[in-house]
């Protein structure tokens, strides 16, 4: 059976003024098991941070309760409002069409807003924190603004995206950024892994995002010229894409180097991190490795009664 109880939402009607209120795991499961035609034209938000696994303990994933890969694709609106999705775990065979997100597909005229990702370890066939696989279907492609996973979101697959996994369609991205780690058989990229089809045309626009991480991901698993892409940065550069050295992604640095970026009402720097959205409050990223080497262990003298402590990456 299900593990998580299908529930009513906390509070809402679904419209813009009045959106369905989730402050829960199961209220988010009852959203992304619900059927496409029902969730069109529908609003949602989060009130809360949504806690699906207990992450506190390294070995979380021994125990985690699974998300649900479920075959509705999601075509509403859902603002996170600057809350996180905590736990997000999912380990499903590569070899067959599996997917894996906190929507497994996302359609026409969908939006995901102010939401964040982390501590989540994602594992199908197509992969995207956010959303795994595009709907193949004509209308306003869907949008993700405002959105992150961060140094904590672990994602292994065939093809894979940091945000978001595959698409035949085109899609829009905009002040978003991932900074976890990327494993695939196939394209991946820390934005979006894989695109073709009608998502090779220039309404595939992707604008004031950024991908950081010690495996040097590219943004795009593919890139053509036909994409719009404004403002874009990562450590590995491609068509489109500005190649920044880690340290340029980094505290104050970033204000010049990431030009279009608007560090007054959207974005902010941190110090020692790369930048983060005013909508959330401001978390520890730390795991983010700034493309160097320590000059020294956390401490411990590498005996077996003091051993050296590692930290960081």
């Amino acid at each position: 059976g299900d593990v998580y109880k299908r529930q009513e939402y906390a509070g809402g009607q679904g419209t813009q003024g009045d959106p369905y209120q989730i402050a829960t795991g199961e209220q988010l499961a009852l959203l992304v098991q619900t059927d496409a035609t029902a969730t069109a034209g529908k609003y949602y938000v989060l009130t809360k941070d949504i806690r699906l696994n207990d992450t506190s303990a390294e070995d979380w994933k021994q125990s985690a309760t699974p998300w649900i890969q479920s075959d509705n694709s999601f075509r509403g609106q859902l603002d996170g409002q600057g809350h996180v999705v905590e736990g997000l775990f999912i380990d499903a065979d590569v070899t067959t069409t599996t997917r894996a997100g906190l929507f497994c597909f996302i359609g026409p005229g969908a939006v995901v807003k102010n939401v964040g990702i982390v501590k989540a370890d994602l594992k199908a066939k197509f992969v995207g924190s956010i959303a795994a696989y595009i709907e193949h279907m004509d209308g306003t492609p869907p949008r993700i603004s405002g959105c992150f996973a961060a140094s904590s979101v672990k994602i292994q697959g065939a093809d894979v995206g940091g945000l978001m996994g595959a698409t035949p369609r085109p899609v829009c991205m905009e002040d978003s950024f991932f900074t976890g780690s990327l494993t695939a058989t196939g394209k991946k990229g820390g934005l979006v892994g894989s695109l073709w089809g009608a998502a090779d045309a220039n309404n595939t626009v992707i604008r004031r995002c950024y991908v950081y991480g010690e495996n040097r991901d590219s943004a795009l698993g593919n890139v053509s010229t036909k994409m719009v892409l404004e403002n874009v940065y990562a450590t590995r550069g491609q068509t489109g894409v500005t190649e920044l050295e880690p340290g340029h992604m980094i505290g104050d640095t970033a204000k010049t180097s990431m030009t279009g970026f608007d560090f007054d009402t959207v974005w902010r720097t941190v110090e020692g991190g790369t930048p983060q959205l005013l909508a959330f409050p401001l978390f520890d990223d730390s795991a983010v490795w700034s493309g160097g080497t320590a000059a020294e262990y956390a401490g411990g003298q590498g005996t077996q009664g003091d051993p050296y402590q590692i930290a960081t990456g």
